[in-house]
């Protein structure tokens, strides 16, 4: 999203499970949940979601649920009433 964004993005009510992410190589983030963008993550099912990261000069991060936001690109993300277990 472009920097200064006004858009917001609702994941709520779903179930998210038994998701994988694999890389060979560059980054790997977020088995069930990447959020770089401002947002809402409310009444969600999150379980049994992985990673699978092979590169050895880069990183993985988040099975489950992973957010970001820098001080230079500042995000509003709410997380609220989950279920997050078993990532």
């Amino acid at each position: 999203m472009p920097l200064g964004s006004k858009a917001y993005v609702i994941l709520k009510g779903n179930k998210i499970t038994n998701n994988t992410v694999t890389a060979d190589t560059y980054h790997a983030m977020g088995g069930g949940i990447w959020l770089v963008c401002n947002g809402l993550l409310a009444n969600n099912m999150i379980s049994c979601n992985s990673i699978i990261h092979n590169a050895t000069d880069y990183q993985g991060n988040s099975g489950g649920v992973g957010c970001y936001s820098s001080p230079t690109d500042r995000r509003k993300i709410i997380v609220e009433f989950n279920s997050i277990n078993h990532n």
